[in-house]
C-alpha cells in the first residue's frame, strides 16, 4: 500500500485524527504541545491551521457549535476563536489525566483516564452527555485508548493498550449502556493505540511501537497489515476520497531512530478503499 508523508502536520505526539465532513478538514493534537490542527483537504496545498488550547490536550471532536470540544488532563472544553471554556470536569483525582475519546451517534462523549504512571487496572471509561454529570462506564482498564462503534451502534471497542488488547462490549445507542468488555483480540508486537471503524464494520488500529496499522475483521480477524516507515504510530481516520490518515509520534524516540525515521511526527497518508461512518458531532447543550 503506498504511504505519502503529509508534512503540514510536524507533532512531537500526534494523535486523535477525527474527519470533519462539514469543513473537509482532518482535526488532530499534539498531545505534547496542547495543540489542535486543522488541516484542509479540499486545499491540498494550504497550510494546516493550528491553536493552542492547553498544555496538554488529549483529543479533538467536532461540536454542534462553531468551536471543538477538546480534552485537557481533567477536563472537556469547548475551544474557539473567542477562547475556551469549560464544558465539564472528568476526574478530580490529580494522580489522573485524561487521554483518547470519542463521540456517538447521539452526540455523547466517551473518554478513557489512566493513572499518571499507567498502572494496572486503575484506568476508567467515562461518558459524558450534557444535562448530567459524567459517569463511569467502565474500570479495572490499564490505558484506555482509541474506541469505536460498529455501523449498527450495537457494539463499542475500546482499545487498552495497557493490556495490549482491543476489548469489546455490546452498546445500546438510545440509553448509552454498554455490556461487559471482553477481550476481542490482543497484540504480539506493540500496542494497540488509536483506531478507527469503517462503514463495513471493519476496524484500523495503530499499533504504537509496531509501525503498522492492522485492518480487523469485527471478529478481530486479521485482514491486512499496513506496515509503516515509522516507529509509533498513534491513531488513524478514514477520509472519503483520499484514504487512510495516521497520526504518528517523535516522542521518547532515541536521535538514532528519530535520524532514520524522517516522517516520525509527521501525518501519513496510505491510499486504501476503506469508507468512512459519518461523523458525529458532541452536544453541547
Amino acid at each position: 500500500m503506498r504511504i505519502e508523508v503529509d508534512k503540514r502536520i510536524a507533532a512531537e505526539l500526534g494523535e486523535g485524527p477525527i474527519w470533519d465532513a462539514a469543513t473537509n478538514e482532518l482535526l488532530t493534537v499534539d498531545m505534547i504541545s496542547g495543540t489542535v490542527a486543522h488541516t484542509s483537504f479540499a486545499f491540498p496545498a494550504a497550510a494546516s491551521s493550528q491553536q493552542t488550547v492547553s498544555d496538554y490536550v488529549g483529543a479533538v471532536l467536532p461540536a454542534d457549535v462553531p468551536g471543538v470540544v477538546v480534552v485537557t488532563r481533567a477536563d472537556l472544553k469547548l475551544a474557539s476563536t473567542n477562547g475556551t471554556k469549560t464544558l465539564v470536569r472528568v476526574i478530580e483525582d490529580t494522580e489522573k489525566r485524561l487521554n483518547d475519546a470519542a463521540c456517538d451517534a447521539r452526540g455523547r462523549v466517551w473518554v478513557g483516564s489512566t493513572h499518571v504512571d499507567v498502572r494496572e487496572g486503575e484506568g476508567s471509561l467515562h461518558v459524558w452527555e450534557p444535562g448530567g454529570p459524567p459517569a463511569i462506564a467502565a474500570s479495572t482498564l490499564t490505558l484506555p485508548n482509541g474506541i469505536g462503534w460498529s455501523p449498527q451502534n450495537d457494539v463499542i471497542y475500546v482499545a487498552d493498550s495497557g493490556q495490549s488488547s482491543v476489548l469489546r462490549g455490546t452498546f445500546d445507542l438510545e440509553s448509552g449502556h454498554i455490556g461487559r468488555l471482553t477481550t476481542l483480540f490482543t497484540v504480539d508486537r506493540g500496542e494497540p493505540d488509536g483506531l478507527c471503524v469503517d462503514a463495513d464494520g471493519s476496524l484500523w488500529i495503530a499499533i504504537w511501537d509496531g509501525h503498522r496499522v492492522e485492518h480487523r475483521a469485527p471478529d478481530g480477524e486479521l485482514l491486512d497489515t499496513v506496515d509503516l516507515p515509522v516507529t509509533r504510530p498513534t491513531s488513524c481516520a478514514l477520509i472519503p476520497g483520499i484514504g487512510l490518515a495516521i497520526t504518528t509520534a517523535r516522542f521518547g524516540l532515541n536521535s538514532e531512530t528519530l535520524s532514520e525515521e524522517n516522517a516520525a511526527g509527521h501525518l501519513l497518508i496510505a491510499r486504501s478503499e476503506g469508507n468512512s461512518l459519518p461523523t458525529a458531532r458532541v452536544r453541547t447543550s
